[in-house]
């Protein structure tokens, strides 16, 4: 009876340790021999499948100087749980920049640990990566799995996706700027931005107490190029390129005040009015417009059919207007997305011979005249134009940016604003002295005042918002700021 029982819990015994061997073989031989082609996963009795923009491959393909975003589907096809562990091995250069993105119906990918997905279930996520290098480049991503109990063990090699993070625009372009202490224009580094410190002025309604920095590109070869107004962010063949001005201390709607950057369309939108209304109209007290920005005609083109990409009025004179079509070069709701509304100072100018930038921001006006306003959209100061002369480029554009002349084409914004010297183009700040004229520079390159109904150049200008980031780009004319 004793060698029977011995004999049963022998046998007992060895029935667990077996069942104990069998599972701990099957746990190993899923989590180390899934093909890491990932292609179609087969595991014993374990099946799953990787799908990269619904087609069955592991390849991550990005063309040179590009970003792209891809969606990975992985799916477990098994009526048990399992579990899968998403990685790459390639070794990246320091241009080359992959990670998730989020967003709604988007699973995170696993860490070290892995993901747990349920019997023919899957999971679904979005993978964006930025090629800096000027060669297409393919990145392959590999698969590790098993059931559920066993731990997964990532090898050396290989690297799990981590959030992808551009950095602010703002942050990434003032690591690059001039010291203050460079002076001119020769020392530093001409292809970025120079930094100026204006002290607080006697006119400045909204400075008084405060002394400003500015940061700006100038002379004629600089780093300014960025992508902007794109249908796809990840395409840059949908967007246009413009220019940025530089970073300004900016006010928004609510009053709050911050570092933005400010940029330029790189050609203008065509020839139009400023103003055209006839006396007694909103706030024109001539024939010959009014040179109010907050109800003329230029603005409310710029702020509604421009901006909103689509169809209005525009004004080429005195009783002369147009149907105009903004639905293919007015603002994306991409773009949109990436402007808030900012204050634009009104102050009028006295004279040429004194500060510009303080009279911009100062409190002389004609009777009536805002002094400030709220827009998404606006035009360039006189000093957005007159400081790319500065620090040396051209002192004497600089110093007498009123009779600037034949010698305007030393610094960068004349060819964009005039078009190459074609015509004039508008600025949104008007004297001090009348209700009818503003300031404009001439085809020559100097700045002149016009009555507003004339039909000069339109640039549009707009602020960033501050949470605007940069992905891609050196900010050449080769290689423009990506964005995101």
């Amino acid at each position: 009876m004793k060698k029977k029982r011995m004999i049963l819990i022998v046998f007992i015994g060895i029935m667990v340790l077996g069942i104990v061997l069998m599972y701990s073989s099957f746990a190993l031989f899923s989590a180390n021999q899934i093909s890491k082609s990932a292609i179609t996963i087969k595991v014993g009795t374990m099946n799953g499948a990787l799908k990269i923009d619904g087609l069955p491959t592991n390849q991550l393909m990005i063309p040179a100087k590009e970003t792209k975003t891809f969606t990975i589907t992985l799916e477990n096809l098994n009526n048990i749980p399992g579990k899968f562990l998403l990685y790459y091995t390639n070794t990246l250069a320091s241009d080359i920049k992959i990670g998730y993105t989020t967003g709604t119906g988007i699973d995170i990918p696993p860490k070290e640990n892995g993901v747990i997905i349920s019997k023919n279930g899957k999971k679904t996520y979005s993978i964006k990566v930025k090629n800096g290098t000027t060669n297409s480049q393919t990145i392959s991503l590999e698969v590790l799995g098993g059931l559920e109990t066993p731990s997964l063990t990532l090898p050396s090699n290989a690297h799990v996706l981590e959030e992808f993070k551009g950095e602010s625009l703002v942050n990434a372009l003032l690591q690059k700027t001039n010291d203050k202490t460079i002076t001119e224009y020769t020392k530093g580094n001409v292809s970025e931005m120079y930094t100026f410190t204006h002290e607080k002025g006697t006119q400045q309604t909204d400075w008084t107490t405060e002394e400003l920095t500015d940061y700006r590109y100038i002379g004629s070869t600089p780093n300014n190029y960025v992508y902007f107004n794109c249908t796809n962010l990840d395409n840059t063949s949908t967007c246009e390129i413009w220019r940025i001005i530089g970073i300004f201390t900016v006010e928004d709607e609510n009053g709050n005040k911050e570092q933005r950057m400010k940029i330029m369309r790189s050609e203008p939108i065509g020839l139009y009015s400023m103003d055209a209304k006839g006396v007694g109209v909103g706030s024109s007290t001539s024939h010959h417009g009014s040179n109010e920005w907050s109800d003329s005609y230029i603005r409310q083109l710029l702020n509604e059919t421009y901006y909103k990409r689509t169809t209005g009025t525009c004004y080429h004179g005195i009783d002369t207007k147009s149907d105009c079509d903004f639905t293919q070069i007015g603002l994306t709701s991409t773009a949109q997305n990436m402007i808030s509304e900012a204050k634009y100072y009104l102050g009028g100018i006295a004279e040429y011979g004194v500060s510009l930038y303080e009279q911009e921001r100062g409190n002389a006006r004609s009777a009536n005249r805002n002094i400030s306003a709220i827009s998404k959209i606006g035009l360039l100061y006189p000093t957005d134009y007159g400081y790319t002369y500065a620090l040396g480029v051209n002192d004497h554009c600089f110093t007498y940016v009123h009779v600037c002349g034949n010698k305007a084409t030393s610094a960068w914004m004349y060819n964009v604003l005039t078009k190459n010297g074609s015509n004039h183009s508008w600025f949104i700040t008007p004297p001090s002295t009348d209700n009818y004229t503003s300031l404009h520079i001439q085809s020559t390159g100097s700045l002149v005042r016009g009555s507003v109904y004339n039909p000069y150049y339109i640039v549009p200008c707009l602020y960033l918002n501050s949470e605007v980031e940069v992905v891609a780009g050196t900010g050449s004319s080769n290689d423009p700021y990506q964005l995101a």
